[in-house]
């Protein structure tokens, strides 16, 4: 309970405990009796007064910063109402304790700081509060700093916008960046499927973890598709807090469920296969299947590479380099890849300076590829001649590290899906299919064809000649 201090009396007013004093009121009002309770020095108000012809007398209380009153039938049993009070406030049981001047001081100037800042919590409590703060915290100096530097590192109030602007300003974003056409394809669909599913009004500050794990359960994809979503929404995200469309702490994202996704085995081409391959390959289209198939390039990466980064006249062959710069690259950060001599020798008739590699369309790029493994009776696999290059050169050099930068992964990719998948003596014959090699075998079909269609001549002749001798009159 808590009590406001009162005014002492001064010495030559201090009453008995029967004394009744009168103050004084202004002259448009009676006079109102109070009865003045003393008790260690200080006193405490009892108001007399009437009620329905009956005396009643009243003793305020303070009870969280609230005046709170008590009604007593008798003077007695409110001035003891009183002095129960004062008890409270300066004694402990019967024993007297008097506040010197500097402590009545600093007990109002607390209950007023306390009030200012509008606290409405008993003395006692904050300072058992703030000692236990100032334990955790190594002392009282240490807490302030604490707190200072608390204040000074929290995030900047973030202010909720429509998800549709967020996920139209992203991919404005990403376009301006220069990122790869496919990439920016696929964060606007990604995207936009969870903005059209979420409702385009919806405000950032609703994208929750619950919002987020019932999109994705709802789709019907698989494993792989489903991270791809949450891939794509963490992305967003993360260039909506740079952006204080959500807060600088916000991480639902991080709290949803997501599948596991089984290690598959990639797609791969033998040696045979790439042979049948390059062999019905339009000469126009040559180098990109040999920075495919050698130099473990992205479909992407050769579309938009020009025979500038490429470096073949050197005067040290271990020279020979692709460099391929961050604006080509995939992942948005330049490396080299050093250039076999198979590779090489597929190149260096094509080489044409301050030209692209691949000068027509991205749809007749794909085209293309597919036509390729139809006139070769082989069926198109998507990457697999990267992925092949990758296996391979990671048989033959055994560099893991090595074979991670120049193809743009990881280590543990590498070791995940490619170290150990080709046998030393596959990936030579890999790099073995030099442009002779196809040509020969090119020559070899030519034969096997004409030996085909003479055999094909002589029974179309034979049987000429047996319709004929059929044909021929009796005599």
């Amino acid at each position: 309970m808590e009590a406001s201090n009162p005014t002492p009396l001064a010495t030559s007013m201090a009453p008995s405990d029967q004394e009744v004093v009168r103050t004084s009121a202004k002259t448009t009002k009676p006079e109102k009796r109070v009865v003045k309770v003393p008790l260690y020095g200080h006193v405490w108000p009892v108001y007399p007064m009437k009620s329905r012809g009956k005396d009643i007398f009243r003793v305020f209380h303070r009870v969280n910063g609230e005046r709170k009153r008590k009604t007593f039938m008798s003077l007695a049993e409110a001035k003891a109402d009183a002095k129960s009070i004062l008890k409270e406030l300066y004694g402990k049981g019967d024993s007297q304790v008097h506040l010197t001047e500097d402590e009545k001081r600093d007990w109002q100037a607390a209950m007023a700081v306390l009030k200012q800042a509008g606290i409405r919590l008993g003395l006692e409590t904050i300072c058992r509060l703030y000692s236990e703060l100032c334990a955790l915290a190594g002392g009282a100096g240490l807490l302030t700093d604490i707190v200072r530097k608390h204040v000074a590192s929290s995030p900047t109030q973030a202010v909720p916008v429509a998800i549709s602007r967020l996920k139209d300003e992203y991919i404005a974003t990403m376009e301006g960046e220069g990122r790869s056409r496919r990439y920016v394809q696929a964060l606007k669909s990604f995207c936009g499927i969870f903005v059209r599913e979420v409702g385009p009004d919806t405000l950032t500050n609703k994208i929750t973890r619950e919002v987020i794990q019932r999109f994705l359960n709802e789709r019907k994809v698989g494993p792989r598709g489903k991270l791809n979503f949450a891939e794509a929404i963490r992305t967003m995200c993360t260039f909506g807090k740079s952006q204080r469309y959500l807060p600088e702490d916000w991480a639902e994202i991080d709290r949803i469920t997501l599948p596991m996704v089984k290690k598959s085995t990639v797609p791969t081409y033998s040696p045979t296969e790439l042979k049948q391959l390059l062999a019905a390959t339009p000469d126009e289209f040559i180098p990109c299947m040999a920075l495919a198939a050698f130099g473990g390039m992205r479909s992407a990466e050769i579309e938009r590479i020009s025979w500038d980064h490429i470096r073949l006249e050197v005067d040290d062959l271990n020279d020979r380099t692709i460099n391929v710069e961050a604006g080509v690259a995939k992942t948005n950060s330049r490396r080299p890849i050093s250039i076999h001599d198979t590779l090489a020798k597929w190149l260096n008739p094509h080489i044409k300076y301050h030209q692209r590699v691949w000068r027509g369309s991205h749809a007749n790029f794909y085209h293309l590829q597919q036509k390729i493994a139809k006139d070769a009776g082989v069926k198109w696999r998507q990457n697999a001649l990267r992925h092949t290059c990758i296996s391979a050169r990671v048989a033959i050099t055994k560099d893991v590290p090595r074979v991670a930068l120049e193809s743009g992964n990881s280590v543990s990719i590498i070791k995940d899906y490619y170290f150990k998948l080709m046998l030393p003596s596959e990936a030579e014959a890999w790099f073995a299919v030099t442009p002779l090699v196809v040509h020969r075998y090119v020559e070899q079909l030519k034969e096997q064809r004409a030996k085909a269609n003479k055999g094909e001549e002589k029974l179309h002749k034979g049987s000429s000649r047996k319709r004929k001798h059929l044909d021929k009159p009796r005599l």
